[in-house]
């Protein structure tokens, strides 16, 4: 697979997902592949990607900040406000277009508990077998690598990037310090987790 380095961008977003049981909400940075549209949303445009069962992949885009963008803002909220002060609850939109009873029986799964793919860089020695010594370690914790690829850096060594098949992130955070203790390893390990946008 080609998506390690060349084929990814970074972004920081908000992601936000349901499941039967729980809902999954994140604020952090993530890499995500090069072709996905949200990696041409720059300055102060926003774009919000919407993946639902009957339309499928929908992305909405437009300016997010800005005096005019907020001032349209707060006079939407004022209009709603005079327009809703003499509603019924049951005539009024519910926020996010869910009634309370509806999310009640939802818990917000823990980070810990998160399923993703994961991208390491691993700064290490510049000998041979640092990366199926890598991929040993990972293993025994049940985590498979889906690719991986090797740097070279400004000091003469190297640093090994993997991208995990999906782990959770407790059990990956397990393997960190097993890993960086490693004699192959010499220096801290860095750790993206990465959104394929795949549903």
């Amino acid at each position: 697979m080609r998506l390690l380095i060349a084929t990814t961008t970074m972004i920081t977003s908000t992601s936000a997902r349901r499941r039967a049981s729980s809902l999954k909400l994140r604020v952090h940075p993530w890499l995500v592949p090069e072709k996905s549209l949200l990696t041409a949303v720059n300055g102060s445009m926003n774009g919000v990607m919407v993946n639902s069962d009957a339309a499928g992949v929908t992305m909405y885009y437009g300016a997010g900040a800005g005096s005019e963008q907020t001032a349209s803002a707060v006079i939407a909220d004022l209009v709603d406000m005079a327009r809703l002060a003499d509603a019924t609850p049951a005539q009024r939109a519910a926020p996010l277009g869910f009634r309370p009873e509806a999310l009640a029986p939802l818990r917000v799964l823990p980070i810990g508990e998160a399923v993703t793919h994961h991208a390491l860089r691993i700064p290490v020695h510049a000998d041979a077998g640092a990366l199926d010594e890598l991929l040993r370690q990972l293993a025994t914790q049940g985590i498979t690598v889906e690719a991986h690829r090797e740097l070279a850096t400004a000091d003469a060594g190297r640093e090994l990037v993997l991208l995990t098949h999906e782990a959770q992130e407790a059990t990956l955070r397990q393997a960190f310090p097993t890993l960086e203790a490693l004699g192959c390893v010499r220096a801290p390990l860095r750790h993206l987790r990465v959104e394929m946008l795949a549903g």
